[in-house]
């Protein structure tokens, strides 16, 4: 995982001066190729929230994810937005006491393909923003936490085609990882009415980065045609964390998906 981080942070620099210098004579005008993808992602997760509870929350995750890439043949620039959002509902040990959340994510990654004869390979650059929000159904001081961020990081893609069964299959890696950004937390013990309401301002935005916010999503996915149509299944892995201003938080996430893709 270093060399991979090494290699997207390497090409997050380069990328934009080695598409600069492409030259003219191969810009002969092409229709862009697109790919549009739906796809559903149910299983497990683990969520801990200490401004809530010092409990380890776990139960059940359900996203809804829709990704759009674009590029043109010949280019060795893709382009790709994912739009993810997110329902959890988990509870403690005791199954007293519920963690109900949900978050919107948006990714928007620029990939630069590396030479490579084994497989597709791409890296370079991503931003994205989340806005979410967990409730306890048992607390009754401080029973929500808001979640806003945004990072700049890294993203990484492994795809390569095979044949199985006389059906081409194509199978694809993706990581993306924030690197630098920002997020909204309260401090341990202070409520949202002291923030919102009487401005009591305590460094709520912090600066997050690996060292307090080491954080990954990856995927493993196979599309596979049926009919006329293509199907695809998979992994999905999220780890999200946090440990700024007293509150450790972290979200760990282990889903299958199951989707439908579309090629323009």
């Amino acid at each position: 995982m270093n060399k991979a981080i090494l290699i997207a942070l390497a090409c997050t620099v380069l990328s934009p001066m080695l598409l600069h210098a492409q030259t003219d004579s191969d810009a002969t005008p092409s229709a862009p190729v697109k790919e549009k993808a739906t796809m559903l992602a149910i299983g497990s997760a683990d969520i801990l929230d200490t401004y809530l509870s010092p409990e380890l929350y776990s139960g059940t995750a359900l996203s809804i994810m829709t990704t759009a890439a674009r590029h043109r043949a010949g280019s060795p620039l893709t382009r790709e937005q994912l739009w993810t959002i997110r329902f959890t509902d988990a509870e403690n040990r005791a199954a007293n006491s519920n963690h109900l959340g949900g978050f919107l994510n948006y990714q928007y990654s620029w990939r630069y393909r590396i030479p490579c004869q084994q497989v597709d390979l791409q890296v370079g650059p991503m931003a994205e923003a989340l806005l979410g929000g967990l409730y306890n159904t048992r607390n009754g001081n401080n029973p929500a936490q808001l979640y806003a961020n945004a990072a700049l990081g890294a993203v990484l893609t492994a795809g390569k085609d095979f044949t199985l069964f006389k059906k081409h299959i194509h199978a694809r890696y993706h990581a993306s990882m924030p690197l630098l950004g920002a997020a909204f937390t309260p401090q341990y013990g202070q409520s949202y009415y002291e923030i919102f309401t009487r401005g009591s301002y305590d460094h709520n935005i912090v600066v997050t980065s690996p060292t307090n916010a080491a954080s990954l999503r990856h995927m493993l996915t196979l599309d596979i045609p049926v009919w006329r149509h293509t199907l695809r299944i998979g992994y999905l892995g999220e780890y999200r964390q946090r440990d700024a201003n007293n509150i450790k938080t972290h979200d760990y996430a282990h889903m299958l998906i199951i989707g439908y893709v579309i090629n323009k």
